[in-house]
């Protein structure tokens, strides 16, 4: 396979709404692709194949870059997840966490609740 070949299916790969690309390749690619690629390779030869295209893949990408104007926004739109933070599991990895961090802490904090100065007897 030529190396834009390679990369003209890893660039539709990205565009699809497959999640895995062994489906993608098995699936898309191998059953409704064949006449665009007359000499496509097995999914096994065309993983040992990608990172091959690897600087010409970056180097497209790079050239699609839009140039800056000085200004950038970032979407930073919360996705909706299912909400874990009251989790009993996740309460647990947490104490777990924080006793391994504790324990591993050369110098461990301490807390002065009885100041000399405060309490006179």
């Amino acid at each position: 396979m030529r190396v834009s070949e390679i990369m003209t299916i890893i660039i539709y790969f990205h565009q699809s709404q497959y999640r895995n690309f062994k489906a993608y390749y098995t699936e898309q690619v191998c059953q409704h692709l064949r006449a665009e690629f007359p000499n496509l390779v097995s999914y096994e030869r065309f993983v040992i194949l990608m990172p091959s295209v690897l600087g010409p893949l970056s180097a497209y990408l790079k050239s699609l870059y839009g140039r800056c104007h000085g200004i950038s926004f970032i979407d930073s739109t919360a996705l909706s997840v299912c909400n874990t933070h009251r989790n009993p599991i996740n309460c647990f990895v947490n104490i777990l966490a924080s006793l391994i961090a504790y324990c591993h802490q050369p110098k461990k904090p301490s807390l002065n609740l009885f100041p000399s100065g405060l309490l006179s007897a």
